[in-house]
């Protein structure tokens, strides 16, 4: 597999999971966002998004800083998504 198909991919498998949150409490959220893999990570910027999620953006300010750029980029446009300030 080429490298963007897997990108799609993984792109699809994150929107499909994250469909299935009705919300998240903070150790859930946590627990993504801390995470030792970036996919976990990403997804929890991701259910935040969906979730609109607030209250717990303090956890995705580490993810600013984060070694995948993927996962910048996921912080980002959550943080975008919920004007945060």
């Amino acid at each position: 597999a080429n490298d963007s198909t897997t990108a799609e991919e993984k792109a699809a498998a994150i929107e499909a999971i994250v469909s299935m949150w009705d919300s998240a409490d903070r150790s859930q959220l946590h627990y993504l966002c801390k995470s030792d893999r970036a996919g976990l990570r990403r997804l929890g910027c991701e259910v935040m998004v969906y979730c609109a999620d607030r209250d717990n953006v303090d956890l995705l300010l580490p993810l600013l800083n984060d070694t995948h750029p993927e996962v910048k980029i996921s912080a980002l446009v959550a943080l975008g998504h919920l004007q945060v300030k």
